[in-house]
């Protein structure tokens, strides 16, 4: 798999695993954002319950705001590879 230059290198040694399997069964550039989802999924899961522990001042039940401004920005990023991945699985090929 080639790697485009606007990529960290360290994502497909890493991932090379995970890249290959959702490649043969996606295709190259869907397989890629299928573990780029995946990737956010873990890291909104992570900020998830680092929220648990950082919470406001004075309102214990509410995430810190910049929790919840990672959280929000993580769930648009997931929204919007999904969208390109809906889109793509319209197209013929």
């Amino acid at each position: 798999m080639e790697k485009p230059a606007s990529i960290r290198p360290e994502v497909y040694t890493e991932h090379a695993a995970a890249l290959e399997e959702l490649g043969l069964m996606l295709g190259e550039d869907r397989g890629r954002l299928a573990l780029g989802l995946d990737l956010l999924t873990e890291a909104l899961v992570t900020a998830g319950s680092h929220a648990v522990y950082c919470r406001r001042p004075g309102d214990q039940a509410t995430p810190s705001r910049d929790m919840q401004v990672i959280t929000s920005r993580i769930e648009q990023a997931k929204h919007l590879i999904q969208d390109v991945m809906g889109s793509l699985a319209k197209r013929p090929g």
